[in-house]
């Protein structure tokens, strides 16, 4: 057993040697056989010379002795050496005074062979040697590729043939992070850069428009990655981590969440490259693409404050748009297609007071600027200032929360300004063919169908009044001989037509107003609803098929009839 200084892989050696003792003169000699790629100076490590105090008695298997300052541990010799020391010192025809080498004392057999001991770092080389021989590979440490490079050696380097393989190669993937940081949920995208030359990952992050962040580079620079619960690197003289320790390219998957420095990613996409890398060289196929956009919301828009009634109402507006306002700008277009056209509707006042029943107003809607007013025209002995009730303006239609439009002003509809309420009664010519020319009719006229209420009335009439004047004469109530609006509404209301809106009862009235002046006479009540026979029996009045059929048979007998006078007189003269 000899000590070994300074060296980090062994603190002591075991040295095999070959003890040879001369009998005939009775001296040792001391020999180490050689061993392959020892590195130590082998051969004869004693000559062949007298030792003070040994003698044959003195080599026994198991005990130790020293030659030369050399401990030295008996393990084992061989037959002839065993066969001399059972046969008392001799050993065939050979004799030998054993009493005078031994001081007298009796030659004791050698007992049995002891196990050769056997140190750490011959272990670890007989393990390494029988790897090879196997055809396993031996294990590289810095040490040995250092001292084999230092020596000459050829240096296999697997990192440089990984970069030279896949220098400018690198998958892309893209990633979100739900950020809960802030003070409303955020969810924000990034591409995640593995470069396959090294296995470093870099990260940045994509900022789309008006993100409220600043535009940082990188969001992490170009490093090798640790895996989660790694330990941290406490200095210069710290171990580094093993490869294992570090995120490898089979970590990265499509659907999948992978925490990086504390931030949990989630993988949605990647490129072309990386999916036929995956496909490839780790014959795995990516998922396809995960929609992680999210829905977006509407904006809360502020509400409109009401109009102060300073200005007009674009300008008021302008304050609202924007801190500095504009000049408001007027559509030129539609001022100079639509300059003159005005629509005029009758009006009067909804759920007016006892004083206010019989008033009327003419509304004016100017379709060039959009601008409303209302004008009471005089009436006899009414006690009421007229003339301009509201002044030329854009107004705030109360009832719909938006400016007064066309569609506003259909007949039978409330029109709600400045808290006042008007019905509208009647339209002129122009008025009516522009709002069914741009089909902006109210939508309730499409309720009840007129040709359906005529029938109801018909069936109603004929149960209760067979003759037309007693009809007449029920709903007239001021005996004037004419019908008005209200009194058709008080004869549909009678009939069980209580659901139709004011307009459909305008709609009614206009029918059996074949004058257009108001009122419903008489002739025209017949004429809308009764036939010839109106006095006996209550029908349908005839359509305009069978009246051109009846003024066609009329024709014919006309000319019937002359041609027999032309007969007639051609006969007789």
């Amino acid at each position: 057993m000899e000590p070994v200084v300074e060296s980090n892989l062994e603190a002591e050696r075991v040295r095999h040697v070959v003890v040879l003792f001369y009998l005939e003169d009775e001296t040792v000699q001391v020999n180490e056989p050689r061993r392959v790629n020892s590195g130590l100076l082998q051969g004869v490590l004693a000559k062949r010379t007298k030792a003070e105090g040994l003698g044959v008695n003195s080599f026994t298997i198991g005990k130790e002795i020293e030659i030369f300052g050399m401990k030295m541990v008996l393990c084992d010799c061989d037959q002839y050496t065993r066969d001399f020391y059972s046969n008392g010192g001799l050993n065939g025809s050979s004799a030998f005074d054993v009493s005078q080498s031994s001081g007298g004392m009796k030659v004791q057999p050698q007992p049995p062979a002891v196990e050769i001991p056997n140190d750490n770092f011959s272990a670890l080389l007989g393990v390494s040697r029988a790897a090879a021989a196997s055809g396993g590979r031996l294990e590289k440490t810095y040490d040995k590729v250092y001292r084999e490079v230092m020596l000459g050696s050829g240096l296999v380097n697997p990192r440089m043939r990984q970069f030279l393989e896949n220098d400018r190669k690198v998958c892309r993937f893209y990633a979100v992070v739900d950020d809960t940081s802030t003070a409303h949920f955020e969810r924000r995208p990034f591409i995640i850069f593995y470069f396959l030359a090294d296995d470093t990952v870099e990260i940045r992050e994509q900022y789309p428009l008006n993100a409220g962040r600043d535009e940082f580079a990188l969001f992490l620079r170009r490093a090798r990655l640790p895996r989660p619960n790694q330990p941290v690197l406490n200095g210069p003289t710290s171990a580094p981590l093993p490869t294992e320790a570090y995120m490898s390219i089979s970590d990265f998957f499509v659907g999948q969440k992978i925490s990086i420095l504390g931030l949990d990613f989630f993988i949605n996409d990647a490129d072309i490259f990386t999916r036929e890398y995956f496909k490839s060289h780790l014959k795995r196929e990516l998922g396809d693409k995960v929609d992680v956009t999210l829905p977006e919301g509407e904006a809360p828009r502020p509400a409109t404050p009401p109009y102060t009634g300073f200005g007009s109402w674009d300008d008021s507006m302008g304050s609202v748009y924007a801190l500095v306002p504009k000049v408001p700008r007027k559509d030129m277009h539609k001022l100079f297609a639509n300059e003159g056209r005005v629509l005029r509707f009758s009006a009067k006042l909804k759920n007016p007071d006892e004083e206010d029943k019989n008033r009327r107003f003419v509304i004016s809607f100017y379709l060039g600027d959009d601008q409303l007013m209302v004008h009471e025209p005089p009436q006899r002995n009414s006690g009421i200032v007229t003339g301009r009730f509201l002044e030329k303006n854009v107004y705030l239609n109360e009832e719909t929360g938006k400016l007064v439009q066309p569609a506003d002003l259909n007949v039978g509809k409330t029109l709600r300004i400045l808290g006042r309420e008007f019905s509208i009664l009647e339209a002129d010519v122009f008025s009516q063919q522009y709002l069914q020319g741009n089909q902006i009719a109210s939508t309730s006229q499409k309720g009840q169908s007129m040709r359906v209420v005529f029938d109801e009335l018909r069936r109603a009439l004929k149960q209760q009044f067979p003759v037309v004047r007693a009809v007449f004469r029920k709903f007239d109530s001021d005996k004037n001989s004419v019908f008005t609006i209200e009194e058709i509404r008080q004869c549909l209301l009678k009939f069980g037509f209580s659901k139709l809106s004011d307009e459909e009862t305008l709609e009614v009235m206009a029918h059996f107003d074949r004058n257009q002046d108001g009122q419903v006479t008489y002739q025209e009540f017949c004429d809308a609803i009764f036939a010839e026979q109106a006095e006996h029996h209550v029908v349908v009045s005839p359509q305009y098929k069978q009246i051109v059929q009846k003024a066609v048979s009329m024709r014919l007998e006309t000319d019937k009839i002359r041609r027999a006078v032309r007969e007639i007189g051609d006969s007789l003269y």
